[in-house]
C-alpha cells in the first residue's frame, strides 16, 4: 500500500491585519514558505509533480496570489496548481488532497499549503502633507473579545509531502507519516463543534480513540472551540493546543489549517514521537482534521 509522509515544513510570522507585514503580499509569504520548505526537504522546484495552496482570493477564482507564490519558489510553470478556496479548512485541506493524490499514485512529491494577505488601504495622496495623530478611543476594547477571538493575519505555512517508499529510496528522513482524514459537516451555528467531530471521523475507520492519541490540535481560532474539544473528546486540557492556538498568533484563515498539521507534525517529533490529530473547523458548517504519526525516538 502506498503511503504519504510530511518530509518537511516552514512557514512565516504571522502578522496581525494592517500590522507590521502588512506591506508583504500574500505571493510573498507564499514564495518564502514554500522555497524554505523544498530546502528543508532537499527537494529541487522542477522535482515536484503538483502543488495545492490554499488562499481566500481562491473563493472567487483568483489564483494570481498561488501561482506567484510557486514562481517565487522557484517551480517551474509546468508543474501544476490547484488553488483551494475553503477559508479556514484551504490550508489543511490542501494536505489532505496532497494525501489522496500520492495514495493514488498520481504524484509522488507534492507541496501543499496556505497563504494570506489582508488587503492594505490605498495611501492618501495627501499623506505627506496630512498631520499624523490618532483620536483619542471613546471606548477601550472590550476585554472579553481580546480573550474570545483570534483576529486575521497575514502569513503562509507550507508543507513537502512525498511517497514514503521514495523518501526511504532517498535516505530522507521526514517529520511524520499521515494515517488518516475525516470531514464532517452539520448546521452553521454550531462551527465551534466541527474540529472535534472531524477527529472523531478520522479515528473511526482505523479502529482508534482519542485515548490513543498523544497530541491533538485545534485551530482555536475563537476560544469555545478549544473548550468544546475537550468535552466532546472527553480529554484533558494538556493535551489540546499545549503551546496555544490561533487566538495567541491570529488566524491568516487560507494559512491556518496548514500551520496547525506543521505544528503538530513538529511538536510530535519533539517529544519524541506518537500519533496526533490536527482539526479545523470552517465555514458552512463543515470540519476537517488529519492524523499524523513520528516514529517513536
Amino acid at each position: 500500500m502506498i503511503e504519504s509522509v510530511v518530509l518537511a515544513g516552514a512557514r512565516t510570522p504571522l502578522g496581525r491585519p494592517f500590522g507590521c507585514l502588512r506591506a508583504l503580499s500574500a505571493a510573498q509569504f507564499g514564495a518564502v514558505a514554500v522555497r524554505t520548505a523544498l530546502e528543508r526537504a532537499r527537494v529541487r522546484g522542477d522535482e515536484v509533480d503538483q502543488v495545492l495552496l490554499g488562499n481566500s482570493a481562491a473563493d472567487a477564482g483568483d489564483d494570481r496570489p498561488a501561482r506567484a507564490a510557486v514562481a517565487g519558489a522557484g517551480i517551474p510553470p509546468k508543474v501544476p496548481l490547484l488553488g483551494t478556496g475553503q477559508l479556514s479548512l484551504s490550508g489543511l485541506n490542501a494536505i489532505a488532497v496532497a494525501d489522496r493524490l500520492i495514495r493514488s499514485g498520481t504524484s509522488d512529491i507534492v507541496v501543499a499549503g496556505g497563504l494570506e494577505s489582508m488587503p492594505v488601504p490605498r495611501r492618501d495622496p495627501d499623506e505627506r502633507t496630512t498631520p499624523r495623530f490618532r483620536p483619542p478611543r471613546s471606548h477601550p476594547p472590550k476585554p472579553d473579545r481580546c480573550a474570545r477571538d483570534a483576529v486575521g493575519g497575514d502569513g503562509a505555512a507550507a508543507v513537502v509531502m512525498m511517497r514514503r517508499s521514495l523518501a526511504e529510496e532517498r535516505g530522507l528522513d521526514w517529520l511524520a507519516e499521515v494515517v488518516g482524514h475525516g470531514a464532517v459537516s452539520g448546521r452553521t451555528d454550531a462551527l465551534h463543534l466541527r474540529s472535534s467531530l472531524a477527529i472523531r471521523k478520522a479515528l473511526a475507520p482505523l479502529g482508534l480513540k482519542v485515548r490513543d492519541l498523544d497530541l491533538i490540535e485545534v485551530d482555536e481560532s475563537f476560544a469555545a472551540v478549544a473548550v468544546q474539544a475537550m468535552s466532546v473528546l472527553c480529554t484533558r486540557r494538556s493535551r489540546i493546543n499545549p503551546h496555544g492556538g490561533a487566538i495567541a498568533p491570529g488566524h491568516p484563515a487560507g494559512t491556518s489549517g496548514a500551520r496547525v498539521v506543521l505544528h503538530l507534525a513538529h511538536s510530535l517529533r519533539r517529544r519524541g514521537g506518537g500519533l496526533g490529530a490536527a482539526g479545523v473547523r470552517g465555514e458552512a458548517g463543515l470540519g476537517e482534521a488529519l492524523l499524523l504519526r513520528a516514529s517513536r525516538r
